[in-house]
């Protein structure tokens, strides 16, 4: 998928996304407000995966698309749980507290493994030796031209 003159638009919509998360929070909206900020960092994800202004496909479903729907999973599990909570008391999840197990299984570990995991699996189209030496070869011209 290419990215070619979609940088502004995504750093617009990035902006745009902060001010929304704000008057969300503000409003006491937090639901939606967690999950536009899966789509902020998803945002921010996708950008910095990409190379040569492309990203690609599959490595966008997996791990990126992958990690924003455990999160998701993980922010609207801990949000109903806190809702149970609130009318029975009880830990859930290993010991935990209704709504913060959730987010320790799904947020934490679950979102970690699944970044960790796909980028491990995906690492020749994330950032392959040819992509690194030409970098490498790039950063040595540019400090030549320096001269330091």
């Amino acid at each position: 998928m290419s990215l070619k003159g979609k940088y502004n638009a995504i750093f617009i919509l990035i902006g745009v996304l902060w001010v929304a998360l704000w008057l969300l929070a503000i409003a006491d909206y937090y639901i939606l407000a967690f999950i536009l900020s899966i789509l902020m960092m998803l945002l921010h994800l996708i950008l910095g995966s990409a190379n040569n202004e492309k990203i690609d496909r599959g490595y966008l479903i997996y791990p990126l698309l992958t990690w924003a729907v455990v999160w998701a999973i993980g922010f609207y599990l801990a949000y109903a749980n806190d809702l149970v909570a609130q009318v029975e008391g009880g830990k859930f999840f290993g010991g935990f507290h209704y709504s913060f197990g959730p987010v320790v299984y799904l947020y934490w570990i679950g979102g970690v493994l699944t970044l960790m995991v796909g980028y491990y699996v995906n690492r020749k189209k994330w950032l392959s030796d040819d992509q690194w030496n030409s970098f490498i070869e790039e950063a040595k011209k540019i400090k030549d031209k320096k001269g330091a």
